[in-house]
């Protein structure tokens, strides 16, 4: 639905995906190598890696949350997702919301097979009105 930071003062959101009655936010890392999580202590290729992905998500989802909220809709399920696109990616003690490109090449697959659902009109005009920065065009279009 959008790309890009949300606010000055939101949450920078790669992507959203709305299916079967829920949000799915979508986070793409282009890492690649070796990337060993840990909340505290993650490692990519050996060196430390300071941002808790885990914290992003959920600071994403509690964000996403609160602006639907802010514009007078109930709560509706948010799930968020770090994929990681580099096919050349190599996950330690992996979350199960982090997701290889091939787990989600299956995780799309898999949404070809549900039955779909309506989201009401209010929610897609509410997502719809989401601030884009200048910076990024509303045709802008991110790997995953």
């Amino acid at each position: 639905i959008t790309e890009g930071k949300l606010s000055a003062t939101g949450c920078q959101i790669d992507a959203i995906l709305a299916v079967n009655n829920q949000l799915v936010i979508i986070e793409c890392k282009d890492f690649s190598g070796r990337f060993s999580y840990s909340p505290y202590h993650s490692k990519l290729n050996g060196y430390p890696y300071d941002n808790d992905l885990q914290g992003q998500a959920q600071r994403q989802r509690q964000y996403i949350r609160r602006f639907l909220q802010s514009k007078g809709l109930a709560p509706m399920p948010i799930k968020a997702l770090v994929v990681f696109i580099n096919p050349d990616i190599v996950l330690e003690n992996r979350p199960d919301n982090f997701l290889t490109l091939a787990d989600w090449q299956e995780f799309l697959a898999r949404l070809s097979s549900y039955q779909p659902q309506v989201i009401s009109p209010e929610y897609w005009q509410v997502l719809a009105s989401m601030p884009i920065p200048k910076s990024i065009s509303a045709t802008s279009s991110v790997f995953c």
